[in-house]
Protein backbone atom coordinates (compact mmCIF):
# COMPACT_ATOMS: atom_id res chain seq x y z
CA UNK A 1 0.00 0.00 0.00
CA UNK A 2 2.50 2.42 0.84
CA UNK A 3 4.40 2.04 -2.50
CA UNK A 4 1.08 2.36 -4.07
CA UNK A 5 1.09 5.95 -2.42
CA UNK A 6 4.48 6.70 -3.09
CA UNK A 7 3.91 5.67 -6.77
CA UNK A 8 0.78 8.21 -6.96
CA UNK A 9 2.98 10.89 -5.10
CA UNK A 10 5.50 10.60 -8.47
CA UNK A 11 2.39 10.88 -10.70
CA UNK A 12 1.55 13.75 -8.83
CA UNK A 13 4.68 15.77 -8.65
CA UNK A 14 5.57 15.06 -12.22
CA UNK A 15 1.23 16.17 -13.53
CA UNK A 16 1.88 19.08 -10.72
CA UNK A 17 5.31 20.28 -10.88
CA UNK A 18 5.03 23.58 -8.86
CA UNK A 19 4.19 21.01 -5.24
CA UNK A 20 0.24 21.53 -5.50
CA UNK A 21 -1.64 22.79 -8.00
CA UNK A 22 -0.85 25.64 -10.78
CA UNK A 23 -1.06 29.24 -9.73
CA UNK A 24 -3.44 30.29 -12.08
CA UNK A 25 -5.56 27.63 -10.82
CA UNK A 26 -4.84 28.65 -6.76
CA UNK A 27 -5.56 31.92 -8.32
CA UNK A 28 -9.25 30.80 -9.99
CA UNK A 29 -9.59 28.84 -6.46
CA UNK A 30 -9.22 32.34 -4.87
CA UNK A 31 -11.04 34.23 -7.57
CA UNK A 32 -13.92 32.15 -6.82
CA UNK A 33 -14.23 33.12 -3.48
CA UNK A 34 -13.88 36.35 -3.47
CA UNK A 35 -16.93 36.06 -6.43
CA UNK A 36 -19.01 34.43 -3.95
CA UNK A 37 -18.20 36.76 -1.56
CA UNK A 38 -19.25 39.60 -3.90
CA UNK A 39 -22.08 38.08 -4.72
CA UNK A 40 -21.03 37.21 -8.26
CA UNK A 41 -21.35 33.40 -10.10
CA UNK A 42 -17.76 31.64 -9.37
CA UNK A 43 -15.31 30.62 -11.34
CA UNK A 44 -15.60 26.99 -12.97
CA UNK A 45 -13.77 24.55 -11.04
CA UNK A 46 -10.08 23.11 -11.97
CA UNK A 47 -10.99 20.09 -14.20
CA UNK A 48 -8.30 16.67 -13.81
CA UNK A 49 -8.23 14.01 -15.86
CA UNK A 50 -7.12 10.87 -15.22
CA UNK A 51 -6.39 7.73 -17.45
CA UNK A 52 -6.48 4.36 -15.86
CA UNK A 53 -8.90 3.51 -13.06
CA UNK A 54 -6.34 1.29 -11.05
CA UNK A 55 -4.40 1.87 -7.77
CA UNK A 56 -2.63 4.91 -8.70
CA UNK A 57 -5.33 6.67 -10.49
CA UNK A 58 -7.58 6.29 -7.24
CA UNK A 59 -5.31 6.99 -4.73
CA UNK A 60 -4.40 10.61 -6.95
CA UNK A 61 -8.69 10.98 -7.63
CA UNK A 62 -8.54 10.87 -3.54
CA UNK A 63 -5.67 12.47 -2.59
CA UNK A 64 -6.87 15.36 -5.14
CA UNK A 65 -10.57 15.47 -3.94
CA UNK A 66 -9.11 15.80 -0.31
CA UNK A 67 -7.09 19.24 -1.47
CA UNK A 68 -8.41 21.99 1.29
CA UNK A 69 -10.16 25.21 -0.34
CA UNK A 70 -9.83 24.28 -4.14
CA UNK A 71 -12.68 23.64 -6.21
CA UNK A 72 -12.15 20.80 -8.77
CA UNK A 73 -13.67 17.62 -10.37
CA UNK A 74 -12.28 14.69 -11.36
CA UNK A 75 -12.90 12.62 -13.92
CA UNK A 76 -11.78 8.92 -14.41
CA UNK A 77 -11.47 7.49 -17.82
CA UNK A 78 -10.80 3.45 -18.64
CA UNK A 79 -10.43 0.31 -21.08
CA UNK A 80 -12.41 -1.86 -18.85
CA UNK A 81 -16.03 -1.67 -18.19
CA UNK A 82 -14.97 -2.07 -13.95
CA UNK A 83 -12.57 0.30 -12.15
CA UNK A 84 -9.83 -1.67 -10.14
CA UNK A 85 -6.85 -2.10 -12.31
CA UNK A 86 -4.30 -4.49 -10.92
CA UNK A 87 -6.18 -4.57 -7.71
CA UNK A 88 -9.54 -6.42 -9.71
CA UNK A 89 -7.72 -8.31 -12.73
CA UNK A 90 -4.22 -9.12 -11.52
CA UNK A 91 -4.46 -10.38 -7.35
CA UNK A 92 -4.86 -14.12 -7.50
CA UNK A 93 -8.53 -14.86 -6.33
CA UNK A 94 -7.19 -16.39 -3.38
CA UNK A 95 -5.48 -13.28 -1.99
CA UNK A 96 -8.63 -11.60 -1.40
CA UNK A 97 -7.13 -9.44 1.69
CA UNK A 98 -5.25 -7.88 -1.14
CA UNK A 99 -8.44 -6.64 -2.59
CA UNK A 100 -9.58 -5.30 0.08
CA UNK A 101 -8.03 -1.74 -1.64
CA UNK A 102 -11.45 -2.01 -3.51
CA UNK A 103 -13.09 -0.09 -0.71
CA UNK A 104 -11.62 2.38 -0.78
CA UNK A 105 -12.08 2.44 -4.81
CA UNK A 106 -15.97 2.45 -3.72
CA UNK A 107 -15.83 5.03 -1.48
CA UNK A 108 -13.76 7.96 -3.79
CA UNK A 109 -16.73 7.11 -6.26
CA UNK A 110 -19.21 8.51 -4.01
CA UNK A 111 -17.78 11.94 -3.97
CA UNK A 112 -19.99 14.30 -5.94
CA UNK A 113 -17.16 15.65 -8.33
CA UNK A 114 -15.71 11.90 -9.33
CA UNK A 115 -16.66 10.44 -12.47
CA UNK A 116 -15.68 7.28 -13.87
CA UNK A 117 -16.32 6.25 -17.49
CA UNK A 118 -15.57 2.61 -18.22
CA UNK A 119 -15.15 1.19 -21.75
CA UNK A 120 -13.11 4.17 -23.00
CA UNK A 121 -9.94 3.38 -24.64
CA UNK A 122 -7.12 5.92 -24.68
CA UNK A 123 -5.63 6.37 -27.95
CA UNK A 124 -8.79 4.61 -29.44
CA UNK A 125 -11.46 6.06 -28.31
CA UNK A 126 -9.85 9.18 -26.89
CA UNK A 127 -7.11 11.63 -27.48
CA UNK A 128 -4.83 13.77 -25.65
CA UNK A 129 -6.29 16.62 -28.13
CA UNK A 130 -9.69 15.46 -26.63
CA UNK A 131 -8.88 16.01 -23.28
CA UNK A 132 -6.62 19.36 -23.40
CA UNK A 133 -9.91 20.94 -24.60
CA UNK A 134 -11.54 19.84 -22.14
CA UNK A 135 -9.47 19.57 -18.53
CA UNK A 136 -6.88 21.79 -16.88
CA UNK A 137 -4.97 18.76 -15.67
CA UNK A 138 -4.35 15.27 -16.98
CA UNK A 139 -2.69 12.44 -15.00
CA UNK A 140 -1.60 9.70 -16.79
CA UNK A 141 -1.91 6.25 -14.62
CA UNK A 142 -1.93 3.10 -16.85
CA UNK A 143 0.26 0.98 -15.09
CA UNK A 144 2.92 -1.49 -17.50
CA UNK A 145 0.30 -4.51 -19.12
CA UNK A 146 2.95 -5.34 -21.09
CA UNK A 147 3.98 -8.98 -21.27
CA UNK A 148 7.98 -10.12 -21.96
CA UNK A 149 8.49 -12.85 -24.28
CA UNK A 150 11.21 -16.02 -23.75
CA UNK A 151 13.93 -15.40 -26.05
CA UNK A 152 14.94 -19.23 -25.78
CA UNK A 153 13.90 -21.92 -28.70
CA UNK A 154 10.22 -23.14 -28.20
CA UNK A 155 9.30 -20.55 -26.79
CA UNK A 156 6.36 -20.06 -29.43
CA UNK A 157 5.12 -23.36 -29.12
CA UNK A 158 1.71 -24.87 -28.63
CA UNK A 159 1.21 -25.31 -24.97
CA UNK A 160 3.46 -22.23 -24.25
CA UNK A 161 1.29 -19.35 -22.31
CA UNK A 162 1.79 -15.93 -21.04
CA UNK A 163 1.32 -15.39 -16.94
CA UNK A 164 -0.29 -11.96 -18.25
CA UNK A 165 -2.85 -14.61 -20.12
CA UNK A 166 -3.16 -17.06 -17.79
CA UNK A 167 -4.02 -14.35 -15.02
CA UNK A 168 -6.68 -13.00 -17.28
CA UNK A 169 -7.80 -16.10 -17.49
CA UNK A 170 -8.82 -17.00 -13.84
CA UNK A 171 -9.57 -13.29 -12.88
CA UNK A 172 -12.24 -13.24 -15.93
CA UNK A 173 -10.16 -10.17 -16.95
CA UNK A 174 -12.61 -8.36 -19.74
CA UNK A 175 -10.08 -7.34 -22.62
CA UNK A 176 -8.01 -11.10 -21.84
CA UNK A 177 -7.18 -12.85 -25.82
CA UNK A 178 -9.25 -15.66 -26.62
CA UNK A 179 -6.90 -18.78 -24.75
CA UNK A 180 -7.58 -22.04 -24.21
CA UNK A 181 -5.49 -23.72 -21.41
CA UNK A 182 -5.09 -27.81 -21.51
CA UNK A 183 -4.59 -28.70 -18.28
CA UNK A 184 -5.21 -32.22 -19.43
CA UNK A 185 -1.74 -33.08 -18.57
CA UNK A 186 0.03 -34.26 -15.37
CA UNK A 187 2.94 -31.81 -15.80
CA UNK A 188 3.06 -28.11 -15.50
CA UNK A 189 5.88 -25.74 -15.75
CA UNK A 190 6.25 -21.77 -14.18
CA UNK A 191 9.03 -19.90 -15.80
CA UNK A 192 9.59 -17.41 -12.69
CA UNK A 193 10.18 -16.44 -9.44
CA UNK A 194 8.25 -13.52 -8.44
CA UNK A 195 4.95 -13.05 -6.79
CA UNK A 196 3.28 -13.55 -10.08
CA UNK A 197 4.97 -16.91 -10.80
CA UNK A 198 4.04 -18.22 -7.34
CA UNK A 199 0.51 -17.19 -7.78
CA UNK A 200 0.23 -18.76 -11.03
CA UNK A 201 1.79 -22.10 -9.63
CA UNK A 202 -0.61 -22.11 -6.51
CA UNK A 203 -3.63 -21.60 -8.77
CA UNK A 204 -2.55 -25.19 -10.48
CA UNK A 205 -2.01 -26.53 -6.65
CA UNK A 206 -4.92 -24.93 -4.73
CA UNK A 207 -7.32 -26.77 -3.05
CA UNK A 208 -10.74 -25.94 -5.16
CA UNK A 209 -12.80 -25.72 -2.05
CA UNK A 210 -11.24 -22.50 -1.03
CA UNK A 211 -11.32 -21.32 -4.52
CA UNK A 212 -15.15 -21.35 -4.54
CA UNK A 213 -16.18 -18.38 -2.09
CA UNK A 214 -13.74 -16.54 -4.36
CA UNK A 215 -13.96 -13.97 -7.09
CA UNK A 216 -12.44 -16.23 -9.33
CA UNK A 217 -13.54 -17.18 -13.24
CA UNK A 218 -16.34 -19.37 -12.98
CA UNK A 219 -15.01 -20.91 -16.56
CA UNK A 220 -11.55 -21.22 -14.87
CA UNK A 221 -12.77 -22.94 -11.19
CA UNK A 222 -14.85 -25.62 -13.77
CA UNK A 223 -11.78 -26.15 -15.69
CA UNK A 224 -9.96 -26.67 -12.68
CA UNK A 225 -12.17 -28.95 -11.40
CA UNK A 226 -10.99 -31.40 -14.35
CA UNK A 227 -7.05 -30.56 -14.30
CA UNK A 228 -4.98 -33.16 -14.40
CA UNK A 229 -2.25 -31.90 -13.50
CA UNK A 230 -0.34 -33.30 -10.70
CA UNK A 231 3.47 -32.10 -10.64
CA UNK A 232 4.36 -28.24 -11.21
CA UNK A 233 7.32 -27.42 -11.42
CA UNK A 234 8.63 -23.53 -10.37
CA UNK A 235 11.67 -22.48 -12.42
CA UNK A 236 13.56 -19.50 -11.68
CA UNK A 237 17.36 -18.24 -12.22
CA UNK A 238 17.98 -17.39 -8.52
CA UNK A 239 18.63 -19.57 -5.64
CA UNK A 240 15.12 -20.07 -3.37
CA UNK A 241 16.55 -17.72 -0.89
CA UNK A 242 16.88 -15.02 -3.49
CA UNK A 243 13.58 -15.22 -4.97
CA UNK A 244 11.74 -11.85 -5.50
CA UNK A 245 8.46 -12.67 -2.87
CA UNK A 246 8.03 -12.00 0.43
CA UNK A 247 8.22 -15.04 3.49
CA UNK A 248 4.61 -15.18 3.34
CA UNK A 249 4.21 -15.73 0.09
CA UNK A 250 6.75 -18.93 0.17
CA UNK A 251 5.09 -20.00 3.52
CA UNK A 252 1.34 -19.70 1.60
CA UNK A 253 3.21 -22.24 -0.77
CA UNK A 254 4.39 -24.90 1.91
CA UNK A 255 0.78 -24.59 3.43
CA UNK A 256 -0.92 -25.70 0.64
CA UNK A 257 -3.31 -28.82 1.23
CA UNK A 258 -3.19 -31.64 -0.67
CA UNK A 259 0.43 -30.42 -2.04
CA UNK A 260 3.78 -30.97 -1.20
CA UNK A 261 6.27 -28.08 -1.30
CA UNK A 262 9.74 -29.90 -2.66
CA UNK A 263 12.97 -27.75 -2.98
CA UNK A 264 16.56 -29.45 -4.21
CA UNK A 265 18.75 -29.79 -1.40
CA UNK A 266 21.63 -28.62 -4.07
CA UNK A 267 19.42 -25.31 -4.83
CA UNK A 268 19.39 -24.36 -0.43
CA UNK A 269 22.21 -21.95 -0.74
CA UNK A 270 22.98 -18.58 0.34
CA UNK A 271 24.71 -15.36 -1.56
Amino acid sequence: MENLKRAVALTLALALPWGGLPPAANAQVAGAAAGEAAGMVPARPLRVAIIGGGPAGFFAADTLLKQPNMAMTVDVFDKRPAPGGLVRHGVAPDHQAAKSAMAMFDKVATHPHFRYFGNVAYGQDLAAADLEKHYDKIIYAVGAEGERKLDIAGADLQGVFSVTDFVKWYNANSDRKTVTFDLNTQHAVVIGAGAVALDAARMLAQDLSKLGPTDISAAAHEQLKGSKVKDVRLIGREAPGKMNVGLSDIKEMGALTGADLVVRQKDLVQG
